[in-house]
């Protein structure tokens, strides 16, 4: 059951990456204290829930635990977050483009 969540988990753009961290959290964190998952299968299961752009970034690095993909990944999200704030404003006004004040 538990390895059916993490096979279905998804993490979509609009998501904010600390809360699908705890959704892997939360479900990590129910598998009983005797069974062990090792680190490259719960890797596994977080990059392929990754969005295409996204995992990109995490596969590059290439970080072992999950803990550091976690970390890495809020950086990733803090780089991206302005480029795609400035891609939406250059959107809304095209006829601005190019003109100065």
């Amino acid at each position: 059951m538990l390895l059916t969540e993490l096979n279905t988990l998804k993490c979509n753009k609009k998501d904010e990456v600390k809360y699908f961290n705890q959704r892997v959290t939360t479900i990590l964190n129910e598998f009983p204290m005797d069974v062990a998952l090792d680190d490259s299968i719960t890797l596994y299961y977080y990059t392929r829930a990754l969005p295409q752009d996204i995992d990109v970034f995490v596969k590059r690095e290439a970080k072992l635990t999950l803990v550091e993909n976690f970390s890495m990944l809020l950086e990733v999200e803090k780089d991206l977050l302005p480029i795609g704030t400035l891609e939406h404003e250059s959107q809304e006004d095209p006829k601005s483009f190019g003109k100065r004040n």
